[in-house]
């Protein structure tokens, strides 16, 4: 999901000459992107988000995030998005837009920040074997309710992430919940200020 919505054509060029095939979003129907299609489903490995208004349905059905501008000094993008969403989401090192957070955050395993690019790698790879790992570990073994093992491998997988969202969610809340009202109280001294000039 590029920043930058002009940049989508040339994230897709890119991934296809490297063997990539992807597909971009709005060329595709709701069913295939829309957090109900599943690994054994047809479909290319790859979409590119090229469409305004689902970022946070992206993150509610990704097993795990990367929030870009932050591997170089870009100044990082808004990694509490997939946070509320109930995603720990990875940043590199240049989060400069964001230092107003602080240091809480990380230290309390709600975002995870890696060095460089391999590690970013590394740190992706591991959360989606995963998935793959909970997948395939049922085999062909059929449930009492006569599902394959794949769909009760699925569903056991929706049910922990859910779970796991939760949790996220929670901590997240329990972490905002004194920040919130910096707004209104800027908003209160704004007006006590102008009530004193008049």
């Amino acid at each position: 999901a590029p920043r930058h919505m002009h940049r989508a054509g040339a994230w897709q060029d890119k991934l296809q000459s490297v063997g990539l095939p992807c597909r971009l979003r709005s060329a595709s129907s709701g069913a295939e992107t829309g957090g109900t299609a599943t690994p054994q489903e047809a479909g290319p490995p790859v979409y590119v988000w090229d469409t305004f208004g689902e970022l946070s349905s992206l993150y509610a059905i990704a097993d795990a995030v990367y929030v870009g501008g932050s591997l170089v000094p870009l100044g990082g993008q808004n990694f509490l998005e997939p946070l509320a969403q109930g995603v720990i989401p990875f940043v590199g090192p240049h989060i400069d837009n964001f230092f107003w957070i602080g240091r809480e955050l990380f230290d309390e395993g709600l975002a995870v920040m890696l060095p460089d690019p391999a590690e970013l790698r590394a740190a992706l790879e591991n959360e989606l074997r995963l998935r793959l790992e909970i997948l395939s570990g049922h085999g062909d073994s059929r449930d009492p309710a006569g599902h394959d093992g794949q769909d009760a491998a699925e569903c056991d997988w929706r049910a922990a992430r859910e779970s796991a969202a939760a949790g996220v969610r929670r901590r997240f809340a329990a972490w905002l919940a004194p920040r919130l009202g910096g707004g209104r109280q800027a908003a209160e001294a704004v007006v006590e200020v102008l009530a004193k000039k008049i």
